[in-house]
Parts: C-alpha cells; sequence; structure tokens
C-alpha cells in the first residue's frame, strides 16, 4: 500500500509475488481500479475471468468461491495471478466489513503459502490493513511531495485505534516502465535491478 501514486507499487508488488512463487505457492491480487495489468498474462491463459468474477463469487457460500477461483486465476511463469478489473474495482463500493471478509474468505479458502494484494486507493485503507502479515510502503526517494504523504499517513496512524504491532517497511523500489509486451514487463520484473531490489529486501527481512 501507498499513499501515493507513480511510486512503483504495483510493479514492486507483482515482482514480489513473482519471487515468492518461485519457492512457494503464491496468489497476487489487486484492487486498483482501471490497472494497467489487466489483461496481463503469460499468453497461455485463456480465461477472461476477473476480480470482478470473484468478488461475484464472494457473494455466495464459501464452497462455491473455493470452487470457482481456479476458473478465474491466471498463470504468470508459476504465479497464480487474479486479472484486475477492467473498470473501476467493486470492491471499493463494498463495505469496509464486506472487504475485510473477502480477504478473510480467500486466506481460509485456498492453500497458498504467500497471498500479496496491491491495495489500490481502497478507501478506508486501514481495516484491510490490519489484516497484512507486512506492509510495503512504496515512495519516491529525494521527493519532498512523496515525503510529506508518507509522513502524513505514518502521522494519522497515531490518532487511529488500530494494531500496534503491524508491522510497515518503507521502500524506494527502482522505477520499472510498464511496457505493452507482457514477456518485456515481467523479464523487467523478476531480472535487473527489481530483482537485486527484492532478494536484498528479503534477505533483511528474513534475518530480522
Amino acid at each position: 500500500y501507498s499513499p501515493m501514486g507513480r511510486c512503483g507499487k504495483t510493479s514492486f508488488a507483482l515482482a514480489l509475488a513473482l519471487h515468492y512463487s518461485r519457492t512457494d505457492s503464491c496468489i497476487f491480487i489487486s484492487f486498483d481500479s482501471y490497472s494497467p495489468l489487466f489483461g496481463l498474462n503469460d499468453g497461455i491463459s485463456t480465461s477472461s475471468k476477473t476480480i470482478d468474477d470473484l468478488l461475484y463469487y464472494f457473494t455466495g457460500s464459501p464452497e462455491v468461491f473455493d470452487s470457482k477461483l481456479l476458473s478465474v486465476v491466471r498463470k504468470i511463469q508459476l504465479l497464480d495471478f487474479v486479472s484486475p478489473s477492467e473498470r473501476s474495482c467493486y470492491i471499493g463500493e463494498m463495505s469496509s466489513a464486506e472487504q475485510i471478509q473477502f480477504l478473510q474468505r480467500l486466506r481460509n479458502v485456498c492453500q497458498y503459502d504467500f497471498i500479496v494484494v496491491d491495495m489500490g486507493a481502497i478507501s478506508p485503507v486501514y481495516p484491510l490493513l490490519q489484516l497484512c502479515d507486512k506492509i510495503y510502503l512504496p515512495y519516491i526517494e529525494n521527493d519532498a511531495y512523496s515525503e510529506i504523504m508518507l509522513s502524513k499517513f505514518t502521522t494519522s496512524l497515531c490518532s487511529l485505534d488500530y494494531d500496534k504491532t503491524m508491522s510497515f517497511q518503507k521502500i524506494a523500489p527502482p522505477v520499472i516502465d510498464f511496457c505493452s509486451h507482457n514477456s518485456d514487463y515481467i523479464y523487467a520484473l523478476t531480472t535487473g535491478e527489481m530483482s537485486h531490489f527484492i532478494s536484498l529486501l528479503e534477505d533483511i527481512s528474513t534475518s530480522v
């Protein structure tokens, strides 16, 4: 999650999920509206379903949700990928309680080692963040506006009744230009500067 845009949040989240999927089962899901990742896949997946379909299945029983999940999932390399909405994501129209129930059901019915969520501009975001084991806060390094936004966000936490054990980590990921060619974009996320950044980040996380 990040309170600001154009800070590499989505690219970092997808790169992190791809990193996890190399050795563990992982699913990536985005709550972003009008996401550039809509339709992104490895060229093999045929499912045209998106997170909106998954949200529809969520309105049914847990058994329906569980049985329909794989019909929504696409594959990007070894990663299970739920395509974001083509339009404004319906999750923004759900109440905080419904959003929480959705993520809890995803966590409860799925046998994934990691669930990576690109939070987007969901509001209010604090209840959802409290479900997370780890929260990365991307920002733009050496940018005054970015620093102010991040400072205001962290200050706002002090005025809310939130779980003080929540794990936040401020990061400045490398900038990856989104390319219309899926393979070029995925290659940029899994090699070079981004791959090195995530490897160092994970080494630090596991050593703490």
